[in-house]
């Protein structure tokens, strides 16, 4: 009984019982293409912020946190490198390193606005102090 309603119940997503679905008609299969379309074209509309990088440009390299750090400490180093290849499998490498990063371990740094905020500076130096603090305190 259980398993007949689950069956013969529709789906939120899809707009279709698990009955329909394995019927394999055109039209189910024209509604998941359809739905598909739809989430990468959303997907496409959030990722619309991502800068390309190219040869040259400046960057910022993420910061790999613990578990147990806080949300809210600095996600990428102070330090500003440029990249000076980009391999075949889309990863860059970077000055004054030898590995290679991904995209999403990148920040790309505009050079021309960049303006050095002391009390920016200050916050940063405060919190390695605190993280050091943290690691000698327990």
């Amino acid at each position: 009984m259980l398993v007949k309603n689950y069956n013969t119940t529709v789906h939120g997503i899809t707009g279709y019982t698990p009955e329909d679905a394995l019927k394999n008609t055109k039209e189910f299969h024209d509604k998941r293409n359809e739905i598909i379309k739809q989430r990468l074209a959303k997907a496409k509309f959030l990722n619309r912020n991502i800068q390309e990088l190219n040869i040259g440009d400046s960057v910022r390299l993420k910061i790999i946190r613990s578990i147990f750090e806080k949300g809210s400490d600095v996600r990428f180093t102070k330090t500003i490198h440029k990249i000076i290849a980009k391999n075949r499998d889309g990863s860059f490498k970077v000055t004054d390193r030898t590995r290679n990063y991904k995209r999403d371990e990148l920040l790309k740094v505009n050079t021309e606005q960049l303006q050095t905020n002391p009390d920016q500076d200050n916050y940063e130096t405060s919190q390695q102090m605190v993280k050091q603090h943290k690691l000698h305190v327990k």
